[in-house]
């Protein structure tokens, strides 16, 4: 609390915008969540950083930060609180849903998609839940379907079956068109893991 009380209001603002993200986060989630431009973006991040409330790491991909887990369950509450769960939520959907989907939606270029994402797939996890809780069907199996190489190169082919399950599950609700891809998907993730 008295750290959170040092910071100004925008970099409180900015703080509980990052409780949404889990595993870490780039600098362009970060604009995307609390509607700064990147500049202004890596700015706050770097004022977070000197407060010693995000951590940074060199990644093969570029720059990740992330919030020890402490201090994420305190931004999170503190967004909670400020009512602005939700909107963070639909922001933080619409940046990983607008990656995933950037070339559209078809059984291929899922590779790109994959090594751009490839560190994200705890917010992905996370996007795709918020979808699905939110009812937006289409949406939520858009991403299932471009994610996919995501976790085959980090082999958590286990967790992608789960979600693809989850999704799949709510298949009235889905274009004919995505929804076979999410077939297609499901079975090419059956044969993987047996």
């Amino acid at each position: 609390d008295w750290s959170y009380d040092l910071l100004d209001h925008e970099l409180q603002w900015v703080f509980r915008r990052l409780g949404v993200f889990v595993d870490g986060f780039d600098l362009d989630a970060v604009a995307a969540v609390t509607d700064l431009q990147p500049h202004e973006a890596r700015r706050q991040v770097e004022r977070l950083m000197s407060k010693s409330l995000v951590a940074r790491s060199d990644t093969s991909s570029g720059t990740r930060f992330r919030l020890l887990e402490t201090v994420k369950a305190y931004a999170e509450d503190r967004l909670a609180d400020a009512g602005e769960s939700e909107a963070a939520r639909d922001a933080q959907l619409a940046h990983f849903h607008a990656l995933a989907t950037a070339n559209g939606v078809s059984g291929f270029g899922t590779l790109d998609v994959g090594r751009r994402l490839r560190h994200d797939i705890g917010n992905l996890t996370a996007v795709v839940r918020w979808a699905e809780a939110g009812q937006h069907w289409e949406v939520s199996a858009e991403l299932a379907v471009m994610i996919v190489d995501a976790f085959m190169l980090e082999t958590r082919i286990p967790e992608y079956a789960a979600l693809l399950s989850s999704v799949r599950a709510h298949s009235s609700g889905i274009p004919p068109d995505v929804d076979g891809l999410l077939s297609a998907r499901q079975w090419n993730v059956a044969l993987k893991l047996f």
